[in-house]
């Protein structure tokens, strides 16, 4: 009797192990997930506020064999950059291609497309989905980030050794090694403690009409300005995905891991992906207040409302970004170093002309600051200026800005803006939207 009982647990221990928890995922701003490809203007017709996508080679097999060469010609001639120089429909009816026969599917349009391209979402089977790897991805960046907050001594040794080698984007190896055991051996991704984590890939309900091409605008927080407009095939917001997610106990409890700088279980890791999207929305709504723009305004009272409903959430509930526009800062741990988020040479402040007394001359020239070319050979720590210095090209004479150190007193810190460019969605041609913003619910 006892050994059918001690059977019996372990059976149930087996499918607790092995079961996996449903995760359901809500779009609180549009999001986009691209596939890499586009959208060209001969593969979709405008229709007042519709979009039809069409299949092209469909509409060539239907062409008269005696038209081929004319058509071949017609393309090569006016389809250049993927812009076609005449009136798509007109091309179509001159050599008797019917595009209502070969509609795909349509989509309602947000703005006014012209001739740009469509960037299309990620698809499996023509039906969009979410990859589990994208919400891994953001998981696995919030981890780090509380990793780095919990462990100063780490956050402290990795701003030096990324200072003094100038490594990328506070995501790379040394910052990935926290979460690994033996994390000196770079080849020891198997220790990874996100090992024990599986997460599928999400389907997308109601994708036939949760699917619009919206517009998309740059914004320059500096220069106040939008750029040219881009268009995407998204997701809009509500949204409805579902998916699974799995943590293996077992692998955990092997001490194959590295598992003692993180917890990883479902409170905790709900817990940590809320935290690190409130430090995230906190530095997002600073920043756009200190523009003091009106163009601003309806992001300003999305993120606003974002916070408030963050703080009200259920302990199953996690808000986090995902996909394109989630900016450096969603995607690396920078937002552990505020006082430091120059580090790999961005620029994330501008300044005007400046003349200081001294031997040194600087101005602003996109991603550095110059020297003059009169001056003499820089030493190790400029102390006319701001910066730390990396490197020096000998040719231009330039300095790699990597750590802004706290040497005049007038200049303030948290003037500086980074990264310097916002993605929103546009409706009726204001910025409406951040990209990518969801609420994940854990049953």
């Amino acid at each position: 009797m006892k050994k059918m009982e001690k059977i019996g647990m372990e059976k149930e221990n087996n499918e607790e192990l092995f079961k996996s928890h449903e995760i359901l995922m809500e779009g609180l701003s549009p999001l986009f997930i691209g596939s890499g490809k586009k959208y060209s203007q001969l593969d979709y017709i405008p229709e007042g506020n519709k979009i039809h996508i069409i299949n092209f080679e469909k509409l060539l097999s239907g062409v008269p064999i005696e038209f081929i060469d004319d058509l071949t010609n017609d393309i090569n001639e006016n389809f250049q950059n993927n812009i076609w120089n005449k009136d798509v429909q007109e091309f179509l009816d001159h050599y008797q291609m019917n595009w209502k026969e070969a509609i795909k599917k349509s989509l309602d349009l947000v703005g006014s497309i012209g001739k740009n391209e469509i960037h299309q979402f990620i698809t499996s089977c023509d039906r969009p989905y979410i990859p589990g790897s994208s919400l891994k991805g953001a998981l696995r960046t919030a981890i780090l980030f509380d990793v780095l907050k919990s462990h100063q001594h780490d956050s402290k040794r990795i701003l030096d050794d990324l200072v003094n080698r100038s490594y990328g984007a506070m995501n790379d190896r040394h910052v990935q090694n926290l979460i690994r055991k033996n994390g000196k051996n770079r080849k020891n991704a198997k220790t990874d403690l996100l090992r024990a984590l599986s997460i599928s890939d999400l389907t997308v309900m109601n994708c036939k009409t949760c699917l619009q091409i919206m517009e998309s605008k740059v914004y320059h927080l500096k220069n106040k300005q939008f750029t040219i407009p881009m268009f995407y095939e998204m997701l809009k917001k509500g949204f409805i995905s579902k998916g699974a997610i799995k943590i293996n106990t077992k692998l955990i409890d092997s001490n194959i891991l590295e598992t003692s700088k993180f917890n990883l279980q479902k409170e905790n890791i709900i817990s940590t992906l809320n935290e690190f999207s409130k430090e995230l929305i906190t530095y997002e709504l600073s920043l756009f207040k200190k523009q003091n723009d009106a163009n601003l305004t309806p992001i300003i009272s999305y993120y606003e409302e974002l916070r408030q409903k963050i703080n009200t959430l259920n302990s199953n509930e996690a808000i986090i970004r995902l996909g394109q526009g989630s900016s450096i800062l969603g995607i690396t741990v920078l937002l552990n170093y505020p006082d430091s988020l120059d580090v790999k040479n961005w620029k994330i402040f501008r300044f005007d002309r400046i003349n200081k007394q001294g031997q040194y001359f600087t101005r602003d020239k996109g991603y550095n600051i110059y020297i003059d070319r009169n001056s003499p050979k820089p030493q190790s720590k400029n102390e006319q200026w701001l910066c730390r210095i990396g490197s020096i090209d000998r040719k231009k004479k330039y300095i790699r800005v990597f750590l802004i150190e706290r040497i005049q007193p007038q200049f303030n810190m948290s003037d500086m803006i980074f990264p310097l460019t916002r993605k929103f969605v546009m409706i009726d041609d204001k910025a409406t939207f951040p990209f990518g913003w969801i609420k994940l619910t854990w049953n």
